[in-house]
């Protein structure tokens, strides 16, 4: 009776072992997986907040020259005024000062304006080196990415752009214009594909999505997450 008892156990086990076996590799694979998807997702946010943080920096520059140009276009329009009378006074010595004056200011808004064009095209070169560096990054760890949407420049709208300094001011909605959108995709390592294939999972690879735009907070452009379809 015992001997019967004991060949019942045996088989019994030699049928549970293998679905153990199968219940632990499973969730050790499930749990390989969502470690894999969750440590690419982590990646694809932190890189797009840095280039998002990156590119307010280039904003708040950009916006902080307002002031300078308003008061330049102001000095600007009382110089040519001057210059006015000086002509129709017809005094020599009156227009060459009134010249002089207009030269200097003129002078003044063309520096400005230098700067806002080095500034805006320095956000587009960073935006482009940004997402080259995040693709050689993921690339590294066999991750393809792609990128989804990103702004052409920065979002601002000129205003006096046929004076020597224009201010820039964020376009309407810039949350949406500025947004950058990046997919990423890693394909399964072979011997985790037979395990696929095996769970008959049809899909052989992670995939994922992340994006980033800018938002005013507190009076301040801060780079955040956000959502895209």
């Amino acid at each position: 009776m015992m001997t019967n008892e004991h060949g019942f156990s045996l088989v019994s086990f030699s049928i549970v072992l293998p679905l153990i076996l199968f219940i632990v590799l499973s969730l050790l694979f499930s749990t390989s997986l969502l470690f894999r998807h969750r440590q690419n997702q982590h990646v694809c946010q932190k890189e797009v907040l840095q280039l998002q943080s990156q590119q307010s920096h280039h904003l708040r520059q950009l916006l902080s020259l307002n002031k300078k140009a308003q008061n330049l276009r102001r000095q600007r329009k009382i110089a040519n005024k001057v210059l006015n009378k000086a002509l129709q006074s017809g005094q020599p010595k009156a227009i060459i000062a009134a010249k002089a004056l207009q030269w200097a200011i003129k002078s003044q808004q063309l520096i400005l304006r230098n700067k806002q064009t080095t500034i805006i095209t320095q956000a587009k070169k960073n935006m482009a080196q940004s997402l080259k560096r995040i693709k050689h990054n993921y690339s590294k760890n066999q991750v393809f990415t792609t990128v989804q949407n990103h702004p052409l420049s920065l979002p601002v709208i000129p205003q006096g752009i046929t004076s020597e300094s224009p201010t820039y001011h964020p376009r309407p909605n810039i949350e949406k214009w500025q947004i950058v959108a990046l997919s990423w995709s890693w394909p399964l390592p072979k011997p985790w594909q037979r395990w696929v294939n095996y769970m008959n999972i049809k899909s052989k690879k992670l995939t994922g999505q992340c994006a980033g735009t800018l938002r005013k907070r507190n009076r301040q452009w801060r780079e955040e997450l956000a959502a895209y379809h």
